[in-house]
């Protein structure tokens, strides 16, 4: 339900519920009384877990434009001729547009200074941002227009960041176009945490095609090759970097992880890594999970 809503909030927040949910699905597939059928009921919940970069970026980036164009939209008026104009008291309007959406805003004592206050600000306003909340809405989608190339399929993710070319200029295009080029990383961010989440999902189903084969067989499978004929193929391409999971049998059991955006097997080792260069391990630990030490 949280993956159907628009705002990138809510989708981390289904990311991080699905990232529980998958650490104990495997648990309890591994370690736990996991029947056949108990197994075919997991699996079935994990594949109803839609996950479609394209269209939910797409989507989280018409929400994110709607956000500012709404909340500059109230700082606008129509005077009694019936034009558009910056209103003369822009927070008094934003406060009549809250209080009809059913939110408190404080109430401002309207002295002589602060109505001399508003009113020039008001005339820098006249100057600094566009005459009509439709020469906003254009400039914020002007902004952001470079961001859709983030839902394509043959995006190249490699490259830099997508920033822009800024000259320093007064005006409501410059901050509109700099704040957007502020959130380019943050996008880059949540693409890999999309990215992380597909890839525990598919771990968490190639578990259970391992525990079927361990229920049928009496032991744990020598290699992922064993048990390829129990589920899609697909399941055993790692979104992170387009390569294979490393599966490695143990005495205790069998140690599976993703070898990470560099495509390295590290050992299932991975380090912080704040800059560019050098490169550190960056593999990801699936299963044994990691101690809370």
């Amino acid at each position: 339900h949280l993956y159907q809503q628009p705002s990138i909030i809510e989708r981390l927040v289904a990311i991080a519920i699905e990232a529980l949910g998958h650490s104990q699905v495997t648990r309890f597939v591994v370690v736990g009384d996991a029947t056949d059928e108990c197994l075919r009921l997991l699996d079935k919940s994990l594949v109803q877990s839609k996950h479609d970069w394209a269209s939910d970026w797409s989507s989280t980036l018409e929400y994110e434009k709607l956000l500012p164009k709404n909340l500059l939209a109230m700082f606008y008026e129509v005077n009694s001729k019936g034009k558009v104009r910056f209103s003369h008291d822009p927070m008094a309007s934003a406060g009549r547009e809250l209080e009809r959406s059913g939110h408190e805003f404080p109430c401002y004592t309207y002295t002589y200074w602060y109505k001399k206050l508003t009113k020039a600000n008001a005339v820098l306003a006249w100057f600094y941002m566009p005459h009509s909340p439709q020469g906003v809405a254009r400039i914020i989608d002007d902004s952001y227009e470079k961001y859709y190339a983030m839902a394509e399929p043959d995006f190249d993710w490699k490259k830099g960041s997508l920033k822009t070319e800024l000259r320093l200029k007064f005006n409501y295009r410059y901050m509109t176009e700099m704040m957007a080029t502020m959130l380019g990383e943050s996008y880059r961010k949540i693409h890999n945490l999309y990215l992380r989440t597909v890839s525990d999902n598919r771990a968490a189903q190639i578990i259970i095609a391992l525990r079927r084969y361990k229920n049928e067989h009496g032991h744990w499978p020598q290699s992922l090759e064993d048990v390829k004929y129990l589920a899609p193929a697909e399941l055993f391409v790692d979104p992170i970097n387009n390569g294979s999971f490393v599966y490695r049998l143990a005495e205790d059991g069998f140690t599976l992880y993703s070898k990470g955006k560099n495509n390295i097997d590290d050992g299932g080792e991975w380090e912080l890594n704040l800059s560019s260069a050098p490169a550190k391990p960056d593999d990801i630990l699936i299963w044994p999970p990691k101690s809370r030490k």
